[in-house]
């Protein structure tokens, strides 16, 4: 009997192993080797795949790891958000797209603020100059992608006013539309403040 239980402990062990080895990749191997999906993917793959990324480094940055987050988000923002967001702009920089892109272009700016939150936080406490981080070629090109959008929304906002009568009812809409471009404007100035001083 005891060489029986003796089989058979040797025999959990070794299905604890297997079940082991066969386990998905840890968070780690995730990050070094995240998957990227070209900036033609359609949103409706697109749309969850961002917001997996965005939900992951969120929960980096809030576990004190923002250089995780920033390595999570930044190869997304260069090879999938500003190409996709180039395609749809004309020459002179105005979005041709009409819509939000099912929504993808406003998670695009909440992914941009998120990577300017773990790039602020990466750098905090060290003796970096402030001109030389304005000027990196990441973060300005993300200060500058939100400018563009919030300049697309205001582009926006003032052809949807002139196109108004004054005979025509007004639903709240309009002002709805003015609070998030305010917001988006004072969120853009409160993060160059928090660049400035950090």
């Amino acid at each position: 009997n005891n060489k029986n239980n003796n089989n058979n402990k040797n025999k959990n062990k070794n299905s604890n192993n297997d079940n082991t080895s066969s386990a998905p990749p840890d968070l780690e191997t995730y990050l070094t080797n995240p998957p990227s999906l070209p900036s033609s993917t359609p949103k409706s793959i697109l749309l969850p795949y961002l917001t997996l990324q965005y939900n992951l480094a969120l929960t980096l940055l809030s576990s004190n790891r923002p250089l995780e987050g920033k390595t999570l988000l930044l190869p997304l923002f260069q090879n999938v958000i500003l190409p996709r967001h180039d395609k749809n702009n004309d020459s002179n920089g105005n979005n041709n797209s009409s819509t939000d892109d099912g929504g993808i272009r406003s998670l695009s700016v909440e992914i941009s603020f998120l990577l300017l939150d773990c790039l602020i936080h990466s750098h905090r406490g060290l003796p970096t100059d402030i001109n030389s981080m304005f000027s990196s070629p990441p973060l300005s090109s993300i200060l500058a992608f939100i400018s563009r959008y919030i300049d697309s929304f205001d582009d926006s906002s003032s052809n949807n006013s002139n196109t108004n009568t004054s005979t025509t009812p007004t639903t709240g809409g309009d002002s709805n539309n003015d609070d998030n471009l305010n917001q988006l404007k004072f969120r853009l100035h409160l993060y160059k403040a928090r660049i400035l001083f950090h």
